[in-house]
């Protein structure tokens, strides 16, 4: 799945110099599919799981690009930052896992604020898996 997902978002990069847009969001949209399914597969010890989780990042991500601000989806995109957070702390990869997890937290902040449920939670995952000195330097 791994696969066929990289391959569905070298068809969209290609795609996106000579057919329309609906072509290469339909490109990214299959490569995110497969990714999910390739993470769901894959046990979470399995060193593909981060490239299986990084291909899903940054698909969701050029998908955001084709779309305007009103649809973008940032809750997906802060899910799979947490998700690949985990990833990263499961393989000892710690300053991934603290790039990405502060990302989420700094946006959940922003969207919601210190003290809701989901910023507060995100932010005491990142303080388990990283330790609380790294999660006070992120957000203010």
């Amino acid at each position: 799945h791994v696969n066929l997902a990289d391959s569905r978002r070298q068809q969209a990069a290609a795609a996106g110099g000579t057919s329309g847009a609906a072509h290469v969001r339909e490109h990214l949209e299959d490569a995110a599919a497969n990714y999910a399914t390739a993470v769901s597969l894959i046990p979470d010890v399995d060193p593909l799981a981060c490239l299986a989780l990084e291909g899903k990042l940054t698909t969701l991500r050029e998908l955001q690009r084709l779309q305007s601000a009103e649809d973008r989806d940032e809750v997906a995109l802060t899910e799979c930052r947490i998700e690949l957070g985990r990833a990263y702390f499961r393989h000892g990869r710690m300053r991934e896992c603290s790039a990405v997890m502060s990302s989420a937290v700094m946006f959940l902040d922003k969207k919601h604020g210190r003290d809701h449920p989901s910023t507060v939670a995100a932010r005491e995952l990142a303080t388990r898996l990283l330790g609380r000195e790294l999660i006070e330097d992120w957000v203010g």
